[in-house]
């Protein structure tokens, strides 16, 4: 006598030859025949909860033989645990008359046991004298680990502040977190399903968010500032990271944004740039020659300064900032300015020598701190000529020399009076 097959699919075969075939059920209408064998997508009949057809895509999706290893069983069958109860409950339902949902995820099970996650959509159909149901399945896996990724992405973006969005390449948002929904006045089951144009005005979409797209799509990742605008209609500026969504085919399927509203930052540089045309206009027009540098290299340099050292300021960027110095003098110009940028306090008023074009010396006196410049930490310096001075200084010192001698190398008595007395 021959052996039982044993284990799960032994039970669910020998189950399985126990239920009558529903052998004197009508046969299928051609219409709907042509329906489910030129689908692409899995589809089955099934007559009082039992199996009276399935095309060869549910075969293969579904891992089974032949049509006759299915035929006369119930759909559960291959229904993962977590789902079964659902399943019956739809089933027994739709049976009775009772509504219940046309489509619908679930976790199916394969004939060998393996899981994985489909998409159904039921129709009631003509049977004879009475109704069949026509099931389509459709394997959402690659959509399912989508969706997980992109909850993980969210996770990762709530954490890190940053909005969220994924639209598909129609434009029409699929998800968007809660960060990126509040950035808009909103909150995100609000957002999913419209058309991203929900967050910007047409003089964004037009200027901004057109040629950025393309970027994207051209490039498969681009970043950059992108218009948006809240519900209330208050346009706001955002830095934006867009890229490519993908399939597991590497088919492009839809664009994932990632967004930071620089509100703020945008501020500071208008404040930023305010001040530095005020410094500007001043640097420009005083007589105060004025010097912005890092490390040994000027940054910037105004008219005072170029007449000052006898240079345009193309030469003066150009050049070193200690070749315009005395070469008495580099090293103590060197030594504290190194010192300061390094953020010691050397003396920060002092006299040095420029060498002028024609060689000839000028003395400054300069003062030195430092300043925000370029987004950086920079030496300045402001020097006023004091050549003149020191001239007349240098003068009155040989003066009093020639004096001083005159009087040692006298025999007559010399009295100097100051104020009526002798000084």
């Amino acid at each position: 006598m021959p052996k039982k097959p044993g284990g799960a699919d032994g039970k669910v075969k020998r189950a399985a030859e126990k239920r009558p075939r529903p052998s004197s059920a009508p046969r299928i209408p051609r219409y709907y025949r042509e329906i489910v064998e030129r689908s692409p997508h899995g589809v089955c009949v099934f007559y009082r909860n039992l199996f009276v057809h399935a095309n060869e895509a549910w075969l293969r999706l579904y891992r089974v033989g032949s049509l006759g290893e299915v035929v006369g069983r119930p759909p559960w069958d291959f229904v993962a645990t977590p789902d079964m109860k659902r399943a019956k409950a739809y089933a027994e339902a739709r049976e009775k008359g009772e509504p219940a949902p046309v489509a619908y995820d679930a976790l199916a099970r394969r004939a060998d046991g393996t899981t994985f996650p489909v998409h159904l959509t039921v129709s009631m159909i003509p049977w004879g004298k009475d109704t069949a149901k026509l099931v389509f399945f459709e394997d959402v896996t690659e959509r399912v680990e989508a969706e997980e990724r992109l909850r993980w992405l969210s996770r990762l973006a709530e954490q890190a502040g940053e909005g969220v969005a994924v639209a598909s390449l129609e434009g029409y948002l699929t998800f968007v977190n809660r960060a990126w929904a509040e950035m808009h006045g909103y909150e995100p089951e609000e957002l999913v399903g419209q058309h991203l144009s929900v967050s910007h005005s047409p003089e964004q979409i037009a200027r901004d968010v057109l040629p950025f797209n393309e970027q994207v799509l051209q490039k498969g990742r681009h970043t950059g500032e992108v218009g948006h605008i809240r519900r209330d209609g208050t346009p706001f500026p955002t830095e934006m990271t867009t890229t490519l969504q993908l399939d597991k085919a590497g088919k492009v399927i839809g664009l994932i944004g990632f967004a930071r509203d620089i509100t703020e930052r945008k501020r500071a540089e208008a404040a930023l740039r305010q001040s530095e045309e005020r410094f500007r206009t001043l640097a420009e027009t005083t007589r105060v020659a004025i010097m912005i540098y890092k490390g040994e290299k000027p940054l910037y340099v105004n008219p005072a300064w170029c007449a000052l050292a006898g240079r345009t300021i193309e030469e003066a960027r150009a050049r070193p900032l200690w070749e315009d110095i005395h070469p008495d003098d580099q090293e103590l110009v060197r030594d504290r300015s190194r010192a300061r940028q390094q953020g010691e306090s050397p003396p920060s008023h002092y006299e040095f020598r420029l060498l002028g074009q024609e060689g000839g010396v000028r003395w400054v006196e300069v003062s030195t701190g430092l300043v925000q410049f370029g987004g950086e930490t920079c030496g300045l310096a402001t020097a006023v000529e004091i050549t003149e001075r020191k001239l007349a200084e240098e003068e009155l010192r040989r003066s009093e020399e020639r004096f001083r001698a005159l009087a040692e190398s006298t025999s007559a008595a010399i009295a100097i009076y100051q104020d009526g007395g002798v000084a």
